[in-house]
C-alpha cells in the first residue's frame, strides 16, 4: 500500500511542477501561448489528491488514538 502512496505522492509532485510551468508561461511570454489549455485540472486534481492524503493521515491517527 505504501509503494501506491508513493505513486501518487510522485503523481502530485508533477501536478504542481505543471502548475509552475503553466503560470511560467504565462508570466514571461507576451503571447500567452495556449499550451496548457486545461491547467485547472491539475490544480483541482493537486487539491483531490492531497484531500486524500489528509483524510488518509488522520485516519491513522485516529485508529492509532484508539487503540493505545
Amino acid at each position: 500500500m505504501n509503494s501506491e502512496i508513493n505513486g501518487l505522492d510522485g503523481f502530485r509532485a508533477i501536478l504542481v511542477f505543471s502548475v509552475m510551468v503553466f503560470h511560467s508561461i504565462l508570466i514571461f511570454t507576451p503571447t500567452h501561448i495556449d499550451l496548457f489549455q486545461g491547467g485547472f485540472f491539475a490544480v483541482e486534481s493537486f487539491f483531490v489528491l492531497s484531500g486524500f492524503f489528509i483524510t488518509k493521515s488522520l485516519i491513522s491517527k485516529h485508529k492509532s488514538s484508539k487503540t493505545s
